[in-house]
């Protein structure tokens, strides 16, 4: 009520007719959410060449075609969406966050958040990656005991699509720093040159008998990674914003690959012992614990980044007696 009052006792000083408003809200809307449409528009290339490539360049009968794609889109592709939930959420809050400093111009304040952004992307898409990567066949085992051949035979899949989680979390990431400088068509027309790559990639390999639907996911990688590549650039420009490299990639990187390494012989033993669905479990507790820990003792994490999480304070504490340790 109160709303409408101070409509009808305002002064109205221009009028907009409904088809001027949508104009400009589907401006808006129409590369957002493309940009928040990444896998699914990698999926319907997929949809588009995959089956066709096996069969009529790779020689594949319908069975095998169908059964490969599957591999693919069912199996590989539910366990990719997970580490994405992560990242997009990231996206999501920094899209307010930047709008508003960018408008107020706060230039310190928006790269500060642009480059936690991006580096907290890379702290939870660097580890997922690693993970996946190394315990692709055991997670596929775990998931598909009942489909033992087919989550053998995807397991490759999985392991060249996690590759492209840490690019995936950075063009999520990015995308949302773009659409809050009002500029949603940039990482659009970003996203379109990674589609064409992607086209020619899955084109070209999935043709091919010994690489079959694993062209596929090389595609999709090389289409986040260029995606990736423009967008920081776009990034830097329009923000100024100077990334520091070491705490932004390369501890995270290095840290990863320490947890890969101990995840790896964590699991050779734990099968040995327990079989391979304990053994996998065990494994990304191990990884979990190994990455927080090399994190704090290479000082990858700040005592600042420590105290916004629960509990920060106490956190930042006992970082304090690691790091004098």
């Amino acid at each position: 009520k109160q709303i409408r009052q101070g409509i009808r006792q305002g002064v109205i000083r221009t009028r907009e007719s409904v088809g001027t408003i949508l104009r400009k809200i589907l401006i808006i809307a129409v590369p957002v959410t493309i940009g928040a449409s990444i896998m699914p528009i990698m999926n319907l290339i997929d949809m588009a060449l995959v089956m066709n490539r096996l069969q009529t360049a790779a020689g594949f009968t319908e069975e095998a075609a169908t059964a490969l794609y599957g591999q693919l889109s069912g199996m590989v592709g539910a366990i990719i969406n997970f580490p994405q939930v992560l990242s997009m959420s990231i996206a999501m809050s920094l899209v307010p966050v930047v709008s508003a400093a960018y408008k107020r111009k706060e230039t310190a304040f928006l790269q500060k958040n642009v480059e936690l952004g991006v580096r907290t992307s890379a702290l939870i898409g660097l580890p997922c990656a690693f993970g996946l990567m190394v315990l692709a066949e055991p997670i596929m085992l775990l998931l598909y005991p009942m489909q033992k051949a087919s989550a053998v035979s995807a397991a490759p899949c999985l392991f060249i699509m996690a590759i492209g989680v840490v690019f995936l979390s950075i063009v999520q990431t990015l995308t949302g720093v773009l659409q809050g400088l009002g500029r949603p068509s940039v990482p659009v027309m970003n996203l379109a040159i990674g589609a064409v790559a992607k086209i020619i990639c899955t084109y070209t390999l999935v043709g091919i008998p010994s690489i079959n639907v694993k062209g596929a996911a090389l595609g999709t990688t090389a289409a986040y990674a260029i995606a990736a590549a423009l967008d920081f650039i776009a990034v830097k420009a329009y923000t100024k914003t100077r990334f520091n490299l070491s705490m932004t990639f390369l501890k995270p990187f290095a840290a990863a690959v320490l947890m890969a390494v101990c995840v790896h012989f964590a699991y050779l033993v734990f099968e040995m012992i327990a079989g391979n669905s304990i053994a996998t479990l065990l494994s990304v507790a191990v990884g979990v614990g190994v990455y927080a820990l090399a994190m704090l003792l290479i000082k990858g994490v700040t005592e600042e980044e420590l105290r916004m999480l629960p509990k920060g304070e106490k956190l930042a504490r006992a970082l304090k007696k690691i790091q004098r340790k």
